[in-house]
């Protein structure tokens, strides 16, 4: 393996049609700071979580020839917000996430993985549109209920 991380590397370039909720998770990491004394946010950092543990880190694991071997032991997710600190993860989700097979496939799994890694799951919609659900659109009331009750 190259001195670069493989994991940091292969998604250097990425892009997704659900990626633009920037404005989102800055409200969102206010509100952690300013109402609930939250701070250390991390932005779409990568965790990786072992397969029989579910035990997860932030830090890539070392001693695998190659990125399958690291597979067969290890999920890779990037949560929009980490908070390691406080053990909490907050998801944004979009469209991507429930209107197309992948995306939903894909959530799924990884929503399963955070709930036997047993860390607070807070999960909001970023949606698209101006939607009435859509996180900027939500009370602060709302937006602190959800993240208190995880």
């Amino acid at each position: 393996m190259s001195k670069k991380q493989w994991i940091n590397h292969s998604m250097k370039n990425w892009d997704s049609s659900d990626g633009h909720d920037w404005e989102e998770k800055k409200k969102c990491t206010e509100i952690l700071n300013h109402f609930l004394g939250y701070r250390g946010a991390l932005f779409d950092e990568t965790i990786f979580v072992n397969k029989t543990t579910f035990e997860w880190q932030t830090k890539q694991p070392t001693g695998y020839e190659s990125k399958e071997d690291l597979l067969r032991c290890w999920e890779v997710f990037k949560p929009d917000i980490l908070i390691k600190k406080h053990n909490m993860i907050i998801e944004m989700d979009g469209d991507f996430h429930f209107n197309m097979k992948k995306g939903v496939k894909q959530t799924q799994k990884r929503n399963q993985y955070y709930e036997y890694m047993k860390i607070k799951f807070v999960w909001f919609y970023s949606g698209n549109e101006n939607k009435e659900a859509s996180f900027l659109n939500l009370s602060l009331s709302t937006i602190l209920g959800k993240i208190k009750s995880a």
